[in-house]
């Protein structure tokens, strides 16, 4: 069951709870998931994943932990209030964007499956090779039908990095 209200006081202690930068962090995350339905219905997929690039700028190494990024944004999307809605491609384009900006570049994956009752579809990140909060690994299950940055446009050092 989603959870649509919640109380002031539960909520005040929940933001109480976050970690320092997170309430600044969790602002932005709100702002850019606000406008994300608007964008998903009005570019086409190669425009809104460079929309959402955030740059690729040197990897900090080691990367940062990217759990506390990922569960503001699971706490965000799960609210199910306004433009706030949980499904992958909302989860992975806000990801990929802000664990992207904290140094920890991701590759994100848009595949389908043939299923008894038709098409299924998935978008998931990874990150050197290894899927990003995801239970399983999707390529199992999934036959990627697009994936961002492209392979084939990445220079040689980028590539070294996403397989080290």
């Amino acid at each position: 069951m989603v959870e649509v209200a919640v109380s002031p006081r539960r909520l005040l202690r929940r933001l109480a709870s976050l970690g320092p930068g997170e309430p600044w962090l969790l602002v932005r995350m709100a702002c850019v998931a606000a406008v994300l339905p608007l964008f998903i219905r009005a570019l086409s997929l190669p425009r809104l994943v460079r929309l959402f690039d955030p740059g690729r700028g040197p990897a900090v190494d080691p990367p940062p932990d990217p759990q506390p990024i990922v569960d503001l944004a699971d706490g965000l999307l799960r609210r199910e209030i306004g433009p706030f809605h949980t499904n992958c491609v909302n989860r992975s384009l806000l990801l990929f964007y802000f664990l992207g900006k904290a140094g920890y570049p991701t590759v994100i994956y848009f595949g389908i499956s043939r299923r008894d009752d038709g098409l299924a579809g998935h978008c998931w990140l990874e990150h050197r090779g290894e899927p990003v909060a995801e239970g399983d690994d999707p390529k199992k299950a999934f036959e990627i039908t697009y994936r961002y940055p492209d392979r084939s446009r990445q220079p040689a050092s980028a590539l070294a990095l996403e397989e080290t």
